[in-house]
């Protein structure tokens, strides 16, 4: 029997770094759902801020990348004529989009299917966390825009959107209605080395910390909320923070702020990371510190709980069990100096406060790829 055939597009995909998340998603599916699917995959031959190709890849041709067929494009898009020649030859069931609000890889992807007249191919678009509401922030004004043109034209009524958990869910029925067909496949992740792990007990010292921020540099991702909060604190305090420089403006200002903390806490910006290198990177640090305004899965919070490091994050993620599991906080930005309370407990190692590494490891392994999130990937497209 034939496998079927799924046609990606999206921005980004291995080797590249900078985009994060999404090409860590898009990867633990086609590793974990490729024995019943064959996945074509369209990108650009650079990674997410760099004008220059990748080393040693063939662009505009088809090149096998672990489980998937990866066609590296060399131009900024695809152009229709590259779409409907890709359609004829690989004759997908389903077409997978990868962004709402991406012109190149999604709205003018999803155009030319008008004029291409493939009424038999399915469309499954992901916003990847897009639609949240601390993600609508940035460039609001262009973004309500597009969603109050989209959504009167009905452009996207008859697609089905994969949302990652309720909470995506809810912010796709917010701006496009009651009536989206929404199909919640949780995030897969890459357990294998987890699941290896044993973690050791905590090793902070009393009246210390050394805090890790890992991430891509921008206003999404807080990271001025987090070195603001840590201005009153006492003791030793050590915060690094790892991730490329999405919003050169947004880091100077993030850096401006470092500089008039107290000496007794050290901001280092540490820039980019390996992804190869991040799991023992975790392992080194007491807490992964993460006021994100908005993720529809984090697939660096489960690494850092996965590699046993607790997590202090705000509550706009789906990760809702973390004090169950003794692995972690989620708190309300619209209290920042509860932040700061909680960070001084846990130096202080007061009772209650303790950071659990075991704890952490076992909730990363309880939310990672279960049996319902594999049969409910499976059905995205599958249906």
């Amino acid at each position: 029997m034939s496998k079927r055939k799924i046609l990606v597009f999206s921005s980004y995909y291995l080797p590249g770094n900078n985009a994060g998340g999404p090409i860590r998603s898009l990867e633990n599916i086609f590793n974990y759902i490729s024995k019943e699917v064959e996945f074509y995959l369209v990108t650009l031959d650079k990674d997410h801020g760099s004008d220059v190709p990748y080393e040693n890849i063939k662009p505009n041709s088809w090149i096998k990348v672990g489980m998937v067929n990866v066609f590296y494009l060399s131009e900024s898009r695809p152009k229709i004529n590259l779409i409907r020649k890709l359609i004829n030859e690989i004759n997908p069931e389903t077409l997978y989009l990868n962004s709402l609000f991406s012109l190149n890889f999604s709205v003018l992807i999803f155009l030319s299917l008008y004029l291409i007249k493939t009424d038999n191919v399915r469309v499954v678009l992901a916003p990847r966390g897009e639609l949240s509401k601390g993600a609508l922030e940035q460039s609001k004004f262009r973004k309500f825009f597009f969603i109050a043109l989209t959504r009167n034209f009905q452009m996207y009524k008859n697609l089905t959107w994969h949302a990652s958990s309720r909470f995506e869910c809810a912010d796709i029925r917010r701006e496009y209605g009651d009536m989206c067909n929404i199909h919640i496949a949780s995030n897969l992740v890459n357990n294998i080395d987890a699941l290896k792990f044993t973690p050791s007990s905590s090793i902070q010292k009393k009246g210390s910390i050394k805090l890790i921020f890992l991430s891509r540099i921008s206003k999404k991702k807080n990271l001025d909320f987090a070195i603001e909060s840590l201005s009153s604190l006492s003791g030793e305090v050590v915060f690094d923070i790892y991730g490329p420089f999405e919003d050169l403006p947004y880091v100077t200002y993030c850096k401006l702020i470092a500089l008039k903390l107290p000496d007794n806490i050290k901001v280092t910006f540490k820039g980019d990371v390996q992804h190869s290198k991040v799991t023992e990177l975790f392992r080194q640090y007491d807490l992964f510190y993460f006021p994100t305004k908005g993720e529809n899965f984090g697939q660096a919070i489960w690494e850092a709980l996965s590699s046993g490091c607790p997590v202090l994050i705000s509550d706009q993620t789906p990760w809702e069990e973390l004090r169950f599991y003794n692995a972690g906080w989620s708190l309300s930005l619209s209290e920042k100096k509860s932040f700061t309370i909680l960070l001084q407990k846990i130096i202080n190692k007061d009772i209650g406060y303790d950071l659990d590494r075991v704890g952490a490891h076992r909730y990363a392994l309880k939310f990672g790829n279960t049996k319902k999130s594999l049969l409910d990937n499976e059905k995205l497209f599958f249906n």
